[in-house]
């Protein structure tokens, strides 16, 4: 199994964006093209893939989308381009918008939104597996 978790630290943490114009709320249209390359193939969902993204720009900080490649089931006939993934983006803050801290809420099939911090999911995951963590001022990896 793959998990990727993609940090967005300006990506908008409320429904309130427009669908037409992702860069205005926080560069969302670059965390829909990670979810696309992420969990999409040409012949459907990577059933092998979990996606992770934790938004903390404002109103609502932290909240974190987290896609479920085996459990998506049912997505024929959904666009998956940016719009389409934003779609999906929209619909989980606005379900999402009560949180408390660490409460979560599956709000489509394999998909869940939650009230959690960055820290708190590497904090989380690094007990049982390996993180690599991808920086731009990071060092070579194959040094």
């Amino acid at each position: 199994m793959r998990e990727f978790l993609l940090r967005a630290l300006k990506a908008r943490t409320t429904p309130d964006f427009s669908i037409d114009n992702l860069e205005e709320a926080g560069k969302m249209h670059i965390v829909a093209r990670c979810i696309s390359n992420a969990l999409w193939v040409a012949k459907g969902i990577r059933e092998d893939t979990i996606m992770h993204v934790n938004l903390e720009g404002p109103k609502l900080p932290p909240k974190t989308i987290s896609f479920y490649g085996e459990k998506m089931r049912g997505m024929k006939g959904f666009a998956f381009d940016e719009k389409g993934i934003a779609q999906f983006i929209k619909l989980a803050l606005e379900k999402g918008q009560d949180l408390k801290l660490n409460e979560d809420l599956e709000v489509y099939q394999g998909i869940i939104v939650s009230k959690k911090s960055f820290e708190s999911i590497v904090k989380e995951k690094s007990q049982y597996m390996q993180l690599i963590y991808l920086h731009k001022r990071g060092q070579d990896i194959r040094k």
